[in-house]
């Protein structure tokens, strides 16, 4: 397994794992800081400012009170933006495989933790044309990313990629030279 990064100062959260017999193009779910320094702002959290602020408050409450039905409450209110937190998108991918068709990942989960992943496989046989479109509401198409909305030059990169494996030549030459 090759993993490689074609846009490793501009875009990095794009990766490209190249296996025998098919290559995953995968967006992770954080991007680089604006600032110029270069760090990681993640798209996914475990527990934020609100949510800690939300509990502390709610176990006041019942604290000072005993109210058994502002504990049902919180407790359902727990499980709710559990529910919510779990269902954060961690990567998307969009799986080529050159014999048999494309297959559209989604995984969602904590962070580190991937707890659901959505998967859809179209044929070669089903598949006429890989596109790149913005609004595909009047058509029906699979729409890859869907989540994550990576910018241009990215879905330029892969369109051009995912249509020379399934269509003509393979990419992973050009991807080899573009991360030295």
């Amino acid at each position: 397994m090759r993993r490689q990064c074609p846009f490793p100062k501009t875009y990095p959260q794009l990766t490209v794992y190249n296996i025998a017999g098919y290559s995953e193009y995968r967006i992770e779910n954080w991007r680089l800081s604006h600032d110029g320094k270069g760090s990681k702002v993640t798209g996914t959290a475990l527990v934020s400012v609100q949510d800690a602020i939300l509990v502390m408050l709610n176990a006041f409450i019942y604290w000072r009170f005993r109210i058994i039905p502002i504990l049902v409450g919180f407790i359902v209110l727990l499980l709710i933006l559990m529910y919510f937190r779990c269902r954060q998108v961690l990567h998307e991918s969009v799986i080529v495989i050159p014999a048999h068709g494309i297959q559209l990942e989604t995984h969602r989960g904590l962070p580190g933790l991937r707890l659901f992943a959505s998967r859809r496989f179209i044929g070669l046989t089903a598949l006429q044309d890989v596109v790149i479109h913005e609004d595909s509401s009047r058509f029906s198409l699979e729409v890859a990313y869907q989540n994550l909305l990576p910018q241009q030059p990215v879905l330029i990169y892969i369109h051009r990629c995912i249509r020379e494996q399934l269509f003509t030549l393979s990419c992973q030459e050009r991807t080899a030279a573009s991360c030295q």
